[in-house]
């Protein structure tokens, strides 16, 4: 990843330090949003493999 942003900060004619300030805080925000939601998501994702497992083994017994 440094070699792409020193390529892109030698191409930019001096606009290479906002530029790479700018995609700096855009990865912050992605990460920032990333770790609020991911446990939530992984939760969510295990909490319902659990009712789907349990689903499947009261249908075998019904039977």
């Amino acid at each position: 990843m440094s070699r792409i942003s020193s390529a892109v900060f030698v191409q930019a004619n001096g606009l290479g330090c906002s530029f790479q300030s700018v995609s700096q805080a855009r990865m912050s925000r992605s990460r920032t949003w990333t770790e609020r939601w991911t446990p939530r998501l992984s939760f969510f994702w295990v909490s319902s493999a659990n009712h789907r497992s349990t689903r499947l083994s009261q249908d075998g017994c019904s039977a």
